[in-house]
């Protein structure tokens, strides 16, 4: 390798002036260096050195622009510095071949090209086999590369994961969470992900051997755990209503029920105030000389100011149930203005002292009494 002087050797003086010109200018006068290694070019094309320092600063120029909105400015000295290595390679002086191409690959490198990141840097070594630089970046790509692999494959594990979880496939679901947490141990969305799968992979097994066995009630249970975990899964929602209607035809001989009827609640109309609220006071100072030369400080807090709650009023209303056979009917109404606020109908199961509807809600029977679970609403036969 060449001295520092001999790597300018066949450089004319005013050449060798223009870089060391260039050379001591601060970074924040970039594009003056850049011009003075121009100067330095134009009076020996074949100054390897200048083109070598000029590319390093386009490239230091033009990615500092890319992350902004001049990024299109950038990339046209980002395309500059590209240029200028190649020309060092070209005139191919021994001191800067290789960090020519150890250049070009940092280029490369920037723009996650590892493709041609590689290829460069390896040049360089083989040129080289010092040059740590290129032997630490080839390092560096090889470790990104493997992390986007394994990345993409958890992307690509997770999506698998969700679509089997939403189609009620819950053990495929588990195999792909689990494949997630095998590369990633601390992936939250396998780590939520996993438990909910398992969970419903459990109930959905539950269901069909109790199906199976003509055990209605469990099965219903075990479907509606799983419409938690999956909401519209068409084959839950079915298997669910069959169970349902078979355990209703099995006992038939329980209807009609002995509370058939219309039953009725009476809800009071609810008055209040919403809370209010407190605006804090602004911290306000000023800063003055007092008459002894004397800096002094005061600090005042304006007053609070509090903003009262506004009143409300909830209309009562009357909650209305009718049973007739398997069927039933329900009613809210507005006691202000008489008008039906909603109307549901579907079918009811009747065991013991508890009245179970298709939706999952239920009323308690008890002492010939209609009440909500725990007693605290009670209905009244009409």
């Amino acid at each position: 390798m060449q001295t520092e002087i001999q790597k300018h050797s066949t450089a004319p003086t005013e050449a060798i002036i223009a870089f060391f010109k260039a050379s001591r200018m601060p970074y924040w006068r970039t594009r003056d260096a850049i011009k003075e290694y121009t100067n330095a070019i134009e009076i020996f094309p074949e100054y390897s050195y200048a083109y070598y320092n000029r590319g390093l600063l386009y490239r230091s120029y033009g990615e500092g622009l890319m992350s902004s909105y001049w990024g299109y400015v950038g990339k046209t000295y980002i395309d500059k510095a590209e240029a200028d290595f190649l020309e060092v390679i070209r005139i191919n002086n021994e001191n800067f071949v290789s960090l020519a191409y150890n250049q070009l690959g940092n280029i490369y490198h920037t723009q996650s090209n590892y493709t041609n990141a590689l290829y460069y840097y390896t040049i360089a070594l083989n040129i080289d086999p010092s040059l740590s630089t290129a032997k630490d970046n080839i390092n560096k790509i090889e470790i990104q590369i493997q992390t986007n692999e394994r990345q993409r494959t958890i992307t690509s594990e997770i999506s698998f994961a969700y679509a089997k979880f939403h189609n009620g496939d819950f053990t495929s679901a588990i195999i792909h969470f689990n494949n997630v947490l095998r590369l990633d141990p601390n992936n939250r969305e396998a780590r939520n992900g996993l438990p909910r799968a398992e969970k419903g992979a459990v109930a959905y097994e539950i269901a069909v051997t109790s199906f199976t066995r003509g055990d209605y009630a469990n099965a219903i249970a075990q479907y509606r755990i799983v419409l938690e975990l999956i909401p519209n899964n068409t084959d839950a929602k079915k298997n669910l209503n069959t169970a349902w209607n078979n355990r209703i035809e099995a006992n038939s001989n329980l209807y009609p029920a002995p509370f058939q009827g219309t039953w009725y609640h009476n809800v009071e109309s609810i008055t209040g105030t919403t809370p209010g609220r407190t605006i804090r006071g602004q911290v306000q100072s000023r800063t003055y000389i007092d008459p002894w030369g004397r800096t002094v400080t005061e600090t005042r807090r304006d007053r609070d100011h509090i903003i009262p709650g506004e009143s409300y009023t909830i209309p009562g209303g009357r909650v209305v149930y009718q049973f007739d056979g398997i069927n039933y009917t329900y009613t809210g109404i507005n006691i202000t203005t008489g008008r039906t606020e909603r109307t549901k109908t579907g079918t009811f199961f009747y065991s013991d002292d508890t009245i179970e509807f298709d939706d999952g809600s239920a009323l308690m029977f008890l002492n010939n009494e209609i009440s909500s679970p725990g007693g605290k609403v009670k209905f009244h036969k009409q």
